[in-house]
């Protein structure tokens, strides 16, 4: 797909998004947690999904968190129809579970929990044109993502994880969370979190919220990009 006309998807979704946010089933889907010693945070985002998967965040609707079967907090949505909580104990738990009651219905959604070393060097990834040689209609109008990997990226990867944690981030919407997951999983890339932006996309450039620090980034960064902060990055949803 040419630049202008990734330029004109963008300045598409964000417009669609406004008109049709007032319809659609709503939708809960969490972060992949990253536990540093002994602290967790667990991250949840509530939204209306309307036609072609484009999302409106849900305000006030009470999300509660449980690891190892029990309830270990609870907090309400923002704005933004997200939502925290911070966990300080130990754990043996590989993943964690968010309910919300909505519109008389009950979601749940599981993610994954990644132990990290403090000492260890973080990598951030970017996907499109960087990993994937994306096929962007491809990947916003069809069920599949056929997109090719980039040459040696995925032995390229796999070697990078053997001594620092792996995160990808992209500037994709969270509505192409589940295919993004897919995709890496079937081209056999090195396990992390995903980073996706939230929601909504700029006509005049892509930039997302990454990190707890609440900064604002755009999707510059490279397979060999070290950073520090800590991510946490949005799993598959399920309700």
């Amino acid at each position: 797909m040419t630049r202008p006309a990734r330029i004109a998807l963008t300045s598409v979704i964000p417009a669609m998004t406004w008109v049709l946010g007032a319809c659609g089933r709503p939708v809960l889907s969490v972060d992949d947690a990253v536990m540093l010693g002994d602290t967790l945070r667990l991250v949840a985002f509530v939204e209306r999904e309307p036609v072609l998967g484009l999302r409106s965040s849900l305000e006030d609707f009470d999300v509660r968190f449980h690891v190892d079967g029990r309830e270990i907090g609870e907090d309400d949505t923002d704005e933004y129809g997200r939502t925290s909580v911070k966990y300080d104990g130990p754990t043996d738990a590989e993943t964690f579970e968010a309910r919300a009651f909505l519109a008389g219905r009950k979601l749940r959604a599981a993610g994954s929990i990644h132990r990290w070393d403090e000492d260890r060097t973080i990598v951030a990834v970017d996907i499109d044109d960087t990993i994937a040689e994306t096929e962007y209609t491809e990947l916003i109008f069809e069920d599949a993502d056929d997109s090719d990997p980039v040459h040696d990226s995925q032995e390229t990867l796999r070697r990078i994880a053997n001594d620092y944690h792996i995160v990808y981030v992209t500037a994709r919407p969270r509505f192409l969370l589940d295919k993004t997951l897919d995709w890496l999983k079937e081209k056999k890339y090195p396990a992390g979190p995903v980073i996706m932006a939230r929601g909504r996309v700029s006509p005049s450039g892509p930039c997302f919220m990454t990190f707890e620090s609440g900064g604002r980034t755009c999707p510059s960064a490279s397979a060999t990009t070290p950073v520090t902060p800590t991510p946490t990055a949005p799993t598959r949803c399920c309700a």
